[in-house]
């Protein structure tokens, strides 16, 4: 399950790549070199390159909302989750420290 996973990441993680890419020169007009490194920094950030990838998809590709959120949507809810379930054990954890 965690290769699938991953490998579904990685792909996610090229598609979002390129999505800021194309984004970035529509919106700011930049060189393709350029606008690729500026993308592999924002692709590097969870929350942000989804974000700006899910913009990206929208207005430069006209993807429908719907392909987009299930694309896109998928990372943030298991970083969220992830975080969430961290907190709540460490917060055990100190509890039953006590």
């Amino acid at each position: 399950m965690k290769g699938i996973i991953l490998t579904l990441y990685i792909i996610l993680g090229f598609i979002q790549l390129f999505a800021i890419h194309d984004g970035i020169m529509v919106w700011l007009q930049f060189p393709s070199f350029l606008a690729y490194i500026l993308a592999f920094l924002l692709t590097y950030f969870p929350v942000i390159g989804s974000v700006v990838g899910i913009f990206a998809v929208l207005t430069v590709w006209h993807w429908p909302l719907w392909k987009t959120l299930l694309v896109f949507i998928w990372p943030l809810i298991l970083f969220f989750v992830g975080g969430l379930y961290a907190n709540i054990r460490s917060l055990f954890d100190s509890l039953r420290r006590y």
